[in-house]
């Protein structure tokens, strides 16, 4: 907040905005203290724009809102002990694998804490891409390990093809090879 002028800096458009452009995220705020602090609600409804000095939370401006920059929250399905996001908006990032910006987008944030449930505090580290490659790489680490769990002598020709092929991906040109080769046994039988 700018305490010269009574304006507060908008997160998601990072404009000076008076109370007045804030009725969207002021409302959903007197939502939560009506529910949460019934018995003290008319107090803290005299001081609920002093919420947005040096705020925790994610809120936006109604112009944000109204553009369609932001998206409102549905804070009482967030799962917080601190105060949930009012709205989110598109953030860009810097992928911890690649190195590589990527946009953490709105859509993503609403679908993360609503629908999966994350903790507020769990913020994307990687891009979209790099995700995939790493929950690839997980997968094939499990179904491997499941198939190193039996004797060679009790897999299956299609089980030894699939270690086969997960060797491939992981980049493992020589137990591919092994595999390869004891699938070509194994047809030979």
């Amino acid at each position: 907040m700018n305490t010269k002028t009574n304006n507060y800096k908008c997160p998601c458009c990072s404009k000076l905005r008076y109370k007045t452009e804030l009725d969207t995220v002021l409302s959903m705020l007197q939502d939560i203290h009506k529910k949460e602090y019934p018995n003290t609600y008319k107090e803290i409804k005299k001081n609920i724009v002093n919420m947005f000095h040096n705020a925790d939370f994610l809120w936006a401006c109604d112009d944000c809102f109204l553009t369609g920059k932001a998206i409102k929250s549905i804070p009482s399905i967030i799962e917080t002990s601190d105060y949930p996001p009012l709205a989110y908006f598109d953030t860009t990032k810097e992928c911890s694998t690649c190195k590589k910006e990527f946009v953490f987008s709105k859509g993503e944030q609403k679908f993360w804490y609503e629908n999966l449930k994350f903790t507020i505090h769990s913020k994307a580290k990687n891009c979209v891409s790099c995700r995939e490659i790493i929950r690839n790489q997980k997968h094939n680490n499990q179904r491997l390990a499941e198939l190193l769990e039996k004797e060679s002598s009790a897999l299956s020709l299609a089980q030894i093809q699939e270690m086969a092929n997960i060797y491939k991906q992981l980049g493992n040109e020589e137990k591919m090879n092994r595999y390869l080769n004891l699938a070509k046994k194994h047809k030979a039988k």
